[in-house]
């Protein structure tokens, strides 16, 4: 799936409105760990650790779904 500058910005806001990042919301988080979705993966959707184009579009909703929840 695309990364596009919207999922990007969009998960930016949700890391700053809930004040938890990449790590802290994976912590034990069983889904997550089965996709292979880790901090470094979204640090790379973000643009932050480098830069991804695609990324699986389990791993986009499950970032957006997680942050979200809170």
């Amino acid at each position: 799936m695309p990364i596009t500058k919207e999922i990007q910005d969009l998960i930016k806001s949700e890391i700053e409105r809930t004040g938890i990042g990449p790590q802290r919301i994976l912590k034990g988080n069983k889904e997550a760990r089965e996709l292979g979705l880790t901090s470094g993966t979204i640090y790379r959707i973000i643009g932050k650790n480098g830069s991804d184009l695609t990324a699986k579009k389990a791993h986009i909703e499950l970032v957006l779904k997680l942050w979200s929840s809170i």
